[in-house]
């Protein structure tokens, strides 16, 4: 396996920021042409896992090298189903906004998964971006304090949980069987759940215009170029700094929904922009100083 720069790790986290912040504007593009959310992530995640195939076959890999990475495998792919349906149940009871600042909770949950598991201790600076982040996205949403139904914040935490438990889990599993391997793995379990949770509620529903078949297929194929490049990543980035950068995720989306969909910008969401980059950049910033 070739080795990779830290700095290449860092464009590939940065590249997987972009490709999860354009999927919200691709799948809007997919629903208003008559798709849904659990039909979305079926087919993103069965064609994800058919193209994959071929891909890692050719390379001469098996799909899991031993019945224990394969349990592994398995269990990873059941909490990522559970965290994306999770997910979809919290947007339909809290507002995405709302949804959206809970969800992010989960690169602290990275850090303290990392601290019980690896024992890597998370030091007063990152501790300090990751709270600093977390302020600038809630700006960027606009979440404000209102009543919220308890169950759809239950299911927007769980979400968070399942995304952190799924990040430390995964990055330990890419190493042993490669970011492909571990994409196919999760991809094909995924697949399977929401296409029996499909095969329950009744029906597929599919595009009706060009349009959503743009959203929905290039939504498909950002999500899988995202995940690879995200997994790949943990090779050389600390998996709480990959955590932190992918704060950048919610800004993005806002500045792509401004570019694509017309969407307004407003000052809040500047500024908490701003604060998110500012929170990222702090460790490397106050690791140059040491250095110097």
């Amino acid at each position: 396996m070739p080795q990779l720069t830290h700095r290449t790790g860092l464009v590939l986290v940065v590249l997987s920021a972009f490709g999860f912040a354009a999927s919200p504007s691709l799948a809007r593009l997919a629903y208003e042409g008559g798709s849904d959310p659990a039909t979305a992530a079926l087919f993103r995640f069965a064609v994800g896992a058919a193209v994959l195939y071929p891909v890692h076959r050719l390379r001469g890999r098996r799909l899991v090298p031993s019945r224990r990475l394969a349990l592994i495998g398995l269990g990873i792919g059941l909490v990522y189903a559970t965290e994306s349906i999770a997910y979809l149940f919290a947007l339909r009871l809290i507002p995405v906004s709302v949804t959206v600042l809970v969800f992010f909770t989960f690169p602290v949950l990275v850090a303290l998964l990392v601290r019980l598991v690896d024992k890597v201790p998370v030091t007063p600076v990152k501790a300090a971006s990751l709270i600093a982040a977390f302020l600038g996205v809630a700006l960027t949403t606009g979440a404000a304090p209102q009543a919220l139904d308890p169950a759809g914040i239950a299911l927007a935490l769980l979400a968070a949980a399942g995304t952190a438990v799924f990040i430390v889990a995964g990055g330990r599993l890419t190493r042993e069987v490669g970011s492909i391997g571990f994409a196919l793995i999760a991809f094909t379990v995924a697949a399977i759940v929401f296409g029996a949770w499909i095969a329950v509620a009744g029906a597929v529903d599919l595009p009706e215009t060009g349009i959503g078949w743009l959203g929905l297929v290039g939504g498909s194929a950002v999500f899988v170029i995202s995940i690879l490049c995200f997994f790949t990543a943990l090779r050389a980035v600390e998996t709480v700094s990959a955590s932190l950068i992918a704060n950048l995720e919610p800004i993005l989306a806002i500045a792509i929904a401004y570019l694509v969909l017309g969407e307004v910008l407003t000052g809040p969401q500047l500024a908490g922009g701003a604060i998110v980059i500012a929170a990222i950049l702090l460790p490397s910033l106050a690791g140059a100083r040491r250095g110097g």
